[in-house]
């Protein structure tokens, strides 16, 4: 028996020593027949051996050299059985080699969809065919499919004949799953990029035909921006101004001049009566209509409301445009060929229509100009809401200072506002060296005429004698004050001692000749006065006070003389000399 141990080679190399000598013996004639029967034992021993120990070195070869890590290897028998299986095979299936051993490798690991591509593929190569790579499914233990890529190689005997099928193979599945991936996201890519190209062709397309329109609409805004700084412009100078008269002469003004356009009006609305064109700018050669009352007999509550609400009327030429008979005969008796109307809206009401007029000829209204006369008309609505609120507060604050510097029930200046004037002309005159003079006033035995009476014809009694005083006064400068109570005070700046008594003496008669009643006034059967003058030149160094105290000295000197008479006392004190120099006199 041939010894197991030995080589391939060896066992090869004994084979043809064997086959040597047996051709000698054949030749030498020597028991010729024993001979062959004994060499045809010792060979088929010797094929039994040299199959064991070439699947022997298959498995060696499959365990010691291409066992390496992430590569699969299988050996196959020519039924297609396994006869080996490495370690990798186990890792990734999960199977070990002795539970695949023997069976075929597609009743194991094949999915029912790919049995017939493998075999076909094995066919071919058992049969000679050149078989390239090819991938296919592997279903491993758990059910799950992992995807190999299989090389094959063919093992042959000295006949050449085929022993075994060797595949090779390298688990691709996360590569395929990534190249899966990655033909998705070409795909879709290619959409995308197709998808957006259409896209784009589109845009470029309908970029190509707006340049066009774009590039005249930028010449368009140009001129709309210049158009619009020249607005804001107008505006500023309507907003710019609180007096109604001049907003109003302004913003006609400037729209003539910006429209190009013979004649711009305000034609203000009047409740239940004609309109009135209230201020106009208009061209030399073109008739003025400003102030002129007319009714337009097409104007109704309903345009009211329709050009509250915003209306704007373009009518290009009277005689083309469809309008009513009577609203064309209204235009034509005011001379327009073409008008165009936009609203003056205030405080939500319609206070007038911005009006602007074409005579001689139509004119055909631009979008931009009606676009922009309507701003303007916002601006200047603004702006007339401003200055009627500005002369709101004017007036109320006029009524204001008059309540505040005005006694309740003369009307006269009080005591509060005679001290601020009484001040405010004593630091003049004292400037100016010029003399100031005061009367104080006092209605004799004005309690018993109350009590007498009654307080409510006191206070009448005071109001006809206020009147009175205030009658006598003159100048402007002249300050006729209640004092308080029955008395009277009135300041008279630039008047001399004689003027002031003058003056002083006219009131006395004026009131006394009233007649006011009075029978409990001792002896006296009307109403009198006693009155106190006093004069002085202001100066820097003395007060105000100074000269109600010489008036009012005056004042008492009268009614202890028997009242119904005027007393004057006079002060001059000047920087020059600290001396007073006083006399009463009634």
């Amino acid at each position: 028996m041939i010894e197991q141990d030995k080589t391939k080679d060896q066992l090869l190399a004994e084979l043809a020593t064997m086959r040597q000598l047996n051709n000698f013996l054949l030749f030498s004639g020597m028991g010729v027949q024993q001979h062959l029967e004994k060499l045809l034992i010792e060979e088929r021993e010797f094929s039994a051996t040299l199959l064991d120990t070439t699947s022997s070195l298959v498995n060696n070869f499959v365990v010691s050299v291409l066992d390496t890590p992430n590569t699969l290897v299988v050996v196959l028998d020519t039924q297609k059985r396994i006869v080996s299986f490495n370690h990798t095979c186990e890792v990734i299936t999960h199977y070990s080699c002795n539970e695949v051993k023997g069976k075929q490798l597609w009743d194991i690991f094949v999915p029912p969809n790919q049995k017939d591509t493998v075999k076909a593929l094995f066919t071919s190569l058992q049969s000679g065919e050149v078989v390239p790579e090819y991938e296919c499914d592997w279903i491993i233990k758990d059910g799950s499919c992992r995807r190999i890529s299989w090389s094959n190689k063919l093992l042959h005997n000295d006949d050449g004949e085929i022993n075994y099928f060797l595949s090779i193979g390298v688990d691709v599945t996360e590569r395929t799953l990534a190249q899966h991936e990655l033909l998705v996201y070409k795909q879709n890519l290619e959409e995308l990029v197709f998808k957006r190209t259409t896209e784009l062709i589109k845009v470029n397309h309908k970029l190509k035909e707006e340049i066009a329109v774009r590039q005249q609409v930028e010449i368009e805004l140009r001129q709309q921006y210049q158009r619009e700084q020249l607005i804001g412009i107008i505006a500023q100078r309507i907003l710019g101004c609180l007096s109604l008269d001049t907003i109003l002469q302004t913003a006609v003004d400037e729209v003539r001049n910006f429209l190009n356009v013979e004649r711009v009006t305000i034609y203000q609305i009047e409740p239940e009566k004609n309109g009135k064109f209230v201020v106009e700018s208009v061209t030399p050669s073109i008739s003025p209509i400003v102030g002129l009352h007319l009714h337009d007999p097409c104007f109704d509550r309903n345009y009211v409301l329709d050009y509250q609400n915003g209306r704007v009327s373009a009518i290009n030429d009277i005689w083309t445009a469809t309008l009513h008979p009577c609203y064309q005969n209204f235009l034509k008796r005011l001379g327009i060929r073409a008008n165009l109307v936009v609203p003056l809206v205030a405080n939500n009401k319609l206070w007038a229509l911005l009006c602007a007029h074409q005579c001689s000829a139509p004119r055909y209204w631009q979008s931009w100009e009606i676009n922009l006369l309507g701003a303007l008309a916002t601006q200047l609505a603004i702006a007339i809401q401003q200055a009627q609120l500005y002369q709101q507060l004017e007036s109320a604050n006029i009524k204001l200072q008059s309540l505040a510097n005005l006694d309740g029930l003369t009307q006269l200046a009080n005591r509060r506002y005679f001290n601020e004037y009484l001040n405010s002309e004593w630091n003049r005159l004292a400037r100016e060296e010029a003399v100031l003079s005061l009367i104080l006033c006092d209605i004799d035995f004005f309690k018993t005429y109350n009590d007498t009476y009654g307080h409510l014809a006191g206070d009448k009694c005071l109001i006809e004698v206020a009147n009175a005083i205030r009658s006598a006064t003159k100048r402007p400068a002249d300050l006729v004050a209640r004092y308080g109570g029955e008395e009277f005070a009135v300041i008279l700046p630039n008047t001399d001692a004689s003027g002031a008594m003058h003056l002083a003496e006219l009131i006395r008669k004026i009131v006394k000749t009233l007649k006011i009643s009075h029978l409990n006034s001792s002896e006296i059967l009307g109403v009198t006065l006693s009155l106190g003058v006093a004069s002085t030149i202001p100066n820097h160094q003395s007060e105000p006070v100074n000269l109600i105290r010489d008036a009012d000295i005056a004042l008492y000197q009268a009614k202890e003389s028997g009242r119904d008479r005027t007393c004057s006392c006079l002060s001059f004190d000047t920087p020059r000399s600290q001396e007073t120099m006083k006399a009463t006199k009634c």
